[in-house]
């Protein structure tokens, strides 16, 4: 029967263990060898499972084996995060059990479980690449947006600038109205030149990298941000 049962273990395709009462280690295969690092030789009967297999729920209330020991009843299908030799944290899917005699005398527990690093890795890339191609849809929406807000309030301020250049023309030079009518346009041009701005939300390409002056954009990052001043409980500085 020992035999047999070693034989079961050494072949067991995933990682297995067992520990006895005291949760020392008594047996464990290949695969949790080369998963955690630790030979046979150095865990069998010397080291406690917390130590092959150190995780946030050792030597509490959570851990499996103990659980599974005090309620002689076997626990599936749970997610730990452990740490091996390497200091590698390594995901795995946990299914333990209990041992005991004919008499139902507990004897120990074991554990068998997959590593699921990788799925965990394909799962997060998988997610990565989802919130991606949302921000890509909604970036889209906005450009979209964009353009036609963009082509809505460009078709007045070109009325307003010309009707702007018309007064001007009317009234000449020394007009009392002149500075205010100068103002208008100077005004209508900071609304284009915002429009302009907006409408770079639809292009399909990406500005092309280059050297600029960060003064000049915090400038016009003041210009974008004058009207907040208008507010009694809002101040607008730039140091």
């Amino acid at each position: 029967d020992i035999s047999i049962s070693d034989s079961l273990i050494e072949n067991f395709p995933t990682p297995f263990f067992t520990v006895d009462q005291n949760l020392v280690v008594t047996r464990m295969n290949k695969p949790l060898e080369v998963l955690s690092g630790y030979s046979r030789n150095e865990v069998v009967g010397k080291m406690k499972c917390s130590h092959l297999l150190p995780t946030a729920q050792c030597n509490t209330s959570d851990c499996l084996l103990k659980q599974s020991m005090e309620k002689q009843t076997a626990i599936a299908g749970v997610k730990r995060i452990f740490k091996n030799r390497r200091d590698e944290e390594i995901a795995i899917m946990v299914n333990a059990s209990v041992i005991t005699d004919r008499s139902g005398h507990v004897l120990g527990g074991f554990e068998a479980f997959q590593d699921i690093s990788e799925m965990e890795r394909a799962q997060k890339e998988i997610e990565e690449t989802r919130l991606r191609l949302l921000q890509t849809e909604k970036a889209a929406v906005l450009g979209r947006f964009a353009a036609g807000l963009a082509h809505e309030i460009h078709n007045p301020i070109t009325g307003i600038l010309n009707y702007c250049d018309l007064v001007l023309m009317e009234i000449g030079d020394d007009h009392r109205l002149r500075k205010d009518i100068e103002q208008i346009i100077e005004q209508a041009l900071r609304c284009k030149d915002i429009i302009n701005n907006l409408s770079m939300f639809n292009q399909k390409s990406l500005i092309p990298k280059g050297i600029v002056d960060t003064n000049e954009i915090i400038k016009d990052c003041m210009k974008n941000c004058v009207h907040y001043s208008l507010c009694a409980d809002i101040t607008l500085t730039s140091d």
